[in-house]
Formats: structure tokens, sequence, C-alpha cells
């Protein structure tokens, strides 16, 4: 009899950690969230064309920048890249205050139905910095799949504030670089940040 009631004691004990450790496990995955991060720089430019207008929201670093429109070459590859990423499901689009950078996202913008968020990517004195962009995206987009557009001193920088790391550097030459930033967040347990970098239009 003895026996028998130490037996169904450990049978309870065992069901309940049993039931513990599920929970555990419904808790942790419920708690998780994924932000995936596509990041582009700005398609080819047109140096020789006149300057866009600079936008009055974003104001562009110091001592009159250069601010040239897309090329021909860049327009279609930021066709490409609306085709590219038209079923990706992306919900927000960053660009910097650059006109280059925002007629690249601003047909994929068009198609989606989205506005593009212009957040600097510099500071004043031309340097990049891109404190800002990056908590924008952690207060406003966790969870959720972003596009953002920049160049190649501040692509490096997004991805490595985003924690992916370094990446090789952009040669000014190279135009058809996707990276992909995917960040597992843990409620507990912190993150974990992949990078692929992937190719999309005309190879440079």
């Amino acid at each position: 009899m003895a026996n028998g009631k130490a037996w169904k004691r450990i049978a309870v004990s065992s069901s309940i950690l049993l039931a513990l450790v599920a929970a555990g496990i419904i808790i942790i995955f419920w708690k998780s969230s994924t932000t995936v991060v596509l990041v582009v720089r700005h398609a080819e430019r047109n140096d020789a064309a006149s300057a866009c207008t600079a936008l009055a929201s974003c104001a562009l670093p110091n001592g009159n920048p250069a601010n040239p429109p897309l090329s021909a070459d860049g327009q279609t590859r930021a066709a490409e890249l609306a085709h590219v990423g038209e079923d990706t499901g992306i919900q927000a689009i960053y660009a910097s205050c650059f006109c280059r950078t925002h007629q690249t996202v601003e047909p994929i913008a068009t198609n989606l139905g989205l506005t593009t968020n212009f957040v600097s990517q510099h500071a004043a004195d031309g340097s990049g910095d891109v404190t800002d962009l990056v908590s924008q995206i952690t207060s406003n987009n966790t969870g959720q799949k972003i596009l953002v557009a920049g160049h190649t001193s501040t692509v490096p920088m997004i991805i490595e504030e985003l924690g992916g790391g370094t990446i090789d550097p952009i040669a000014e030459s190279e135009f058809d670089n996707l990276y992909v930033v995917t960040i597992v967040r843990w409620w507990w347990f912190g993150k974990s940040v992949r990078v692929v970098r992937l190719k999309y239009g005309v190879a440079t």
C-alpha cells in the first residue's frame, strides 16, 4: 500500500514537472520576436545632373554636400528592388536625407502604400551617425520587416549597430548588395542576430 502511494506521488510530481517545462517552453516562444531588416546602399546616381531639392524635414550635413538624383541605371535598380521586395511583408521603410536613398526606395514604397521615414544617417560634420535611425527601428519596428537605404559609409554602421557585427567594406562601384539582418529577441535571454548578404539587379 505504501509503495502504491509513493508511486502515485512520483507520478503526480512528474506530471507537474512536465507541465511546468511545457509552460516554460510556451512562455519562452511567446515572449520572443523576430525583426528582419533589409539594408541596401542607394542605387547608381547621376553626378552630372542638377542637385535635388533638400528635404525640409531632414537636414543634410553642413558644407553643401552633393545631392544628385539617381541615374537611369539607378532607376532600373530601384524598380528591381521593388520587385524583389514586393512579397517580403515589408512594414516600414527608412532612407537617409539624401535624394539618392529616397529615390531608391520610392518605387517599393509606392507599390506597398508605405510612407518613407527620412532619418539622418550623418552628423553635422558629414561623418556617419546611425544612432537615431537604429533607435527608431528598435523602438517602433520590433517584430516587423523593415527596409533601410543607406550609403557605403553607413550601411556597415547600421548592420553593426543592429548587432550584426562587421561586414566587408562596400566599394564605390558596388550597388547590388542586399543585406538581410535577422534579429531574434528573447524576453529573458537577450538576442541573436544573423546577417546574410544577397545580390539583386545587374551585377556591379
